[in-house]
C-alpha cells in the first residue's frame, strides 16, 4: 500500500518544485467544472515554483508548518497549517488548515488521511488551540465528504471565493473541536 511507504517531513525550500505540482494537479482535478476552466488551464508551474521557494526560505514560526508527503522521493501531497486569521475567532485559540492536496493519481489511497492526521498532530501539540477550522469551495463534494468524514462540521460562515472569474463561487468554513 503507498501510504505506508510515505514519509511526511516538513517542506523545505527544495521541495518547491514538488509543491507546484501537487497544487496545479489537484487544482485541475478538484475545481474541474467549478473554477473557470481557462483560469485552470493558465496556472503557471513557474510561477507556483518560485512562490513556493520564496515562502520556504522564510523562517517558520511556532504557530504554522508546511508537511509534503514523500513517496518514492518524491513529493505527492502537501498541507499546511497556521494559527487562523479569520477575524471572528481568537487566533490563540483557533488554527486553520490551509492546504490540504494530494495529487490525482494517489487520490482515495489513504494519502489525504495521513497528511490530516499529521497536521491535527502538530496542532494538538501546541496545546493552545481548541479547534481548527477550513474553508472548502462550494461544489467540492469530494473534499466535503472527507473532512465530514474526518469530524469537520459546518459552522454557517461563508466568504465569496477570490479567484472567481465569471460566475461569483463561495467557500464554507468547517470547524474540528480538538
Amino acid at each position: 500500500m503507498v501510504r505506508d511507504r510515505c514519509i511526511v517531513r516538513t517542506a523545505t525550500a527544495q521541495d518547491a518544485a514538488d509543491l507546484a505540482s501537487i497544487r496545479i494537479n489537484s487544482w485541475r482535478a478538484a475545481y474541474r467544472g467549478l473554477v473557470d476552466q481557462q483560469f485552470l488551464d493558465d496556472l503557471d508551474f513557474e510561477t507556483n515554483r518560485q512562490k513556493f521557494r520564496d515562502a520556504l526560505k522564510m523562517p517558520n514560526d511556532s504557530d504554522r508548518a508546511d508537511l509534503i508527503c514523500m513517496y518514492e522521493g518524491r513529493g505527492i501531497a502537501w498541507g499546511s497549517w497556521a494559527a487562523c486569521q479569520d477575524d471572528d475567532v481568537d487566533r490563540c485559540d483557533v488554527a486553520e488548515i490551509r492546504t490540504l492536496y494530494v495529487e490525482p493519481l494517489f487520490f482515495g489511497q489513504g494519502i489525504g488521511r495521513l497528511l490530516m492526521s499529521e497536521l491535527i498532530s502538530e496542532i494538538r501539540l501546541k496545546k493552545t488551540y481548541s479547534s481548527v477550522i477550513l474553508w472548502v469551495l462550494e461544489g467540492n463534494e469530494r473534499a466535503i465528504r472527507f473532512y465530514r468524514r474526518y469530524g469537520f462540521m459546518a459552522d454557517a460562515v461563508k466568504k465569496a471565493f477570490p479567484l472567481s472569474t465569471d460566475v461569483q463561487r463561495y467557500e464554507n468554513r468547517y470547524r474540528l473541536s480538538i
